[in-house]
């Protein structure tokens, strides 16, 4: 008994020194400081304290895992331990260390995690500067009768495209803009060699941003579509309701040029307003989206439709107006509902002597999209929408006013065949103006497309592709006003157009027929018909030299039925290029000649032009590594005026041109 209890003691006694010995070789086993105590630079060591007897076992049962991917081959011995040098730099954010025991049994210990973060510095977590400039020198070396005043020989034009980000883990910002310099004083904006187009810089973090600069606000609506200005505009972000509100300022007009600043200093010429966008079932965001708009501003505009009494007192036109819209996707978003309704006030008259008018809009859309045995995918749709004859709003002057449209759409996708029409009804003064006319515009198009699968490339026929499209347009005028002095609108337009394309390995050919026949009832134009066919071809021989040739051959014969006057039109076009250096020295080549001839001698000459470029790198742009390049390029223009021989011409001009690319990028900002 005695023996046995000392024989127990002594089994503790070993384990409990085992604990204590691995508990102390655990203890060595750390993550060593780098030169920063919170994080480490892209490329710096990463360290690990080893005990002696753990560093004999890397590479065989212990290793070492950074974001799951073994780099214990990649170790090296260092002052502080076991170190890890990145090859390449780590990207910015955190990342996941662990050391890992494989036992005999399959066993699996971890030894060893950290998560540590990569930063570029203790302001900044990562950051991006990427500057793409080219500056072209272009020297004419000959020209004949080329129009007087006659330009600069030598043309030096250069732009910079530059573009930043930064990110200090908390904050972001970034910035786009470029510059450009052009030599001719002709082209440039406000007298200035050197300018500025577009620039957009943001600052912001989770919950706000801030924009200074060209932009378009992230709502589509009736009033505001399409509306890409100069300005400054401030977002935030409401998570607990999902949901965004956004005010800004932006210039009226689209401006360019230092000059205009932010563009939104004349009040004369500026928008303001506020967007609101919410997806309030945040487990169903697609289910409901709804959204708001409202805008309030002033622009000098040479709108036909504005009147004005007296230059002098012009002050811009001044109009109001706002949006709200909803939108859903149900049924595991094969039904799509939309709708919106707007409302403006548009003061017509610049020059304030008459009151605004107000008017409203609506829309509505429901498509229904789906696949049967995934095979067949087919949708449908009708929409519908009314615009009142005074509805009209300084950020979306696209908008037709005074128009009622109404629209139905299907099509489907079977394998190989796909088929797609639209029905649509335009109605005129929907308002019932009875000093104007009303008139129905009726379109209908049909489009059907097939592309057989082939398994041979080398059939004459290759990979075929088949379409057949139709337009059908009439108008009738379906109320005229007393005293109207004008012939009632009253035709139709009828459009074919059957296309058929031949693909290969690395060549295409194809060929297409159009035809149009307008009618006009009220004989106020005069009918005509159009015949189009076009024939087109791609080819590419050999993969070393990379010629290649793109032929393009167009006949058009119409005549003008009401006054049996016939015209007809053929051209020939031929571009071409081939690389005599693969990457270094490419040649192109493009010639276009057409000629016309239109009955009772109104019209009969043609045209040739030519043009060709020889292309040298002499140094290939890399990034942070600058290229340059010669080109030679000569161009002909002939024109043939076989009616009235003093306007026949002929041109000719060569150019010998210098390139130099320089892309630079700093940084590696994540995307």
């Amino acid at each position: 008994m005695k023996h046995s209890n000392l024989l127990i003691v002594l089994i503790i006694t070993m384990v409990s020194l085992s604990a204590n010995a691995m508990a102390e070789a655990s203890s060595e086993l750390d993550l060593q400081p780098g030169e920063n105590a919170d994080f480490w630079h892209p490329q710096e060591t990463i360290a690990i304290s080893f005990p002696d007897s753990q560093i004999q076992q890397l590479n065989q049962t212990i290793i070492v895992e950074l974001d799951s991917i073994d780099i214990s081959a990649m170790l090296e011995t260092t002052s502080k331990g076991i170190g890890f040098t990145p090859l390449q730099p780590l990207s910015p954010g955190q990342h996941e260390l662990r050391v890992v025991e494989y036992s005999e049994q399959g066993d699996i210990e971890e030894l060893g995690y950290w998560s540590i973060e990569i930063r570029q510095s203790s302001l900044i977590q990562d950051y991006q500067l990427i500057a793409n400039t080219q500056a072209i020198v272009n020297y004419r070396i000959n020209d004949s009768n080329i129009d007087a005043p006659e330009p600069d020989r030598v043309h030096t034009q250069a732009v910079s495209q530059i573009g930043f980000t930064t990110n200090s883990g908390k904050w972001r910002t970034s910035g786009q803009f470029d510059l450009y310099y052009d030599s001719l004083t002709a082209n440039r904006i406000d007298n200035r060699p050197t300018n500025n187009n577009d620039f957009l810089f943001t600052v912001g973090n989770d919950t706000v941003e801030a924009k200074l600069g060209h932009q378009s606000m992230a709502v589509t609506s009736m009033i505001m579509d399409s509306f890409v200005r100069r300005g400054v505009s401030l977002e935030s972000k409401l998570p607990s309701i999902n949901s965004r509100v956004s005010g800004f300022s932006l210039s009226s007009p689209n401006i360019v040029g230092f000059g205009n600043g932010l563009g939104i200093s004349n009040s004369q010429q500026r928008v303001e307003g506020a967007t609101f966008d919410s997806s309030p079932f945040a487990e169903e965001p697609r289910s409901l989206y709804i959204t708001g708009t409202w805008l309030k501003g002033r622009s000098m505009s040479n709108d036909p439709f504005i009147a004005t009494l007296d230059p002098a007192q012009l002050s811009g036109i001044e109009s109001e107006a706002w949006s709200f819209s909803s939108e859903s996707l149900l049924l595991e978003n094969r039904l799509r509902i939309r709708a919106e309704y707007a409302k403006t006030d548009y003061d017509f008259d610049i020059s304030d002597s008459l009151k605004s008018d107000e008017d409203d809009a609506y829309s509505f859309l429901v498509t229904y999209s789906d696949v049967v045995d995934s095979s067949i995918a087919w949708n449908v749709g009708a929409s519908s929408q009314k615009i009142g004859t005074f509805f009209r709003s300084i950020a979306n002057q696209s908008l037709p006013s005074d128009k009622q449209i109404n629209k139905f759409f299907a099509g489907t996708q079977w394998s190989t065949f796909g088929l797609q029409t639209t029905i649509e009804r335009q109605k005129d003064n929907v308002e019932k103006i009875e000093i104007l006319p009303r008139i129905n515009t009726d379109l209908t198009s049909l489009a059907f497309n097939w592309s057989p699968q082939v398994e041979n490339f080398d059939a004459w026929y290759g990979a075929p592709n088949f379409s057949l499209t139709t337009n059908y347009q009439s108008q009738l005028q379906t109320f005229t006003p007393t005293n109207f002095q004008f012939a009632e609108t009253n035709n139709d337009i009828n459009n074919w157009q059957l296309s058929s394309q031949f693909s290969y390995q690395s060549n295409s050919w194809g060929l297409a027929l159009t035809t149009t026949d307008f009618t006009d009832y009220s004989l106020l134009q005069s009918n005509s018909e159009t015949l189009s066919v076009d024939l087109f071809a791609s080819f590419i021989f050999g993969e070393e030299s990379g010629i290649s040739l793109s032929p393009v051959i167009s006949f058009n014969n119409s005549e003008d039925t009401t006054n049996q006057i016939k015209s007809k039109s053929i051209s020939y076009a031929l571009q071409s290029a081939m690389s005599i250096i693969p990457r270094e020295l490419d040649t192109s080549l493009s010639i276009n000649w057409n000629a016309n001839e239109v009955g009772n001698n109104l019209a009969d000459g043609d045209n040739l032009a030519a043009m060709f470029a020889i292309n040298w790198i002499l140094r290939e742009a890399k990034v942070n590594q600058f290229g340059i390049s010669l080109n030679l390029s000569s161009s002909y223009n002939e024109f043939n005026d076989n009616l009235i021989t003093l306007n026949s011409s002929e041109t000719q001009q060569s150019y010998l041109s210098v390139t130099i690319t320089f892309p630079y990028h700093a940084g590696q900002a994540n995307e």
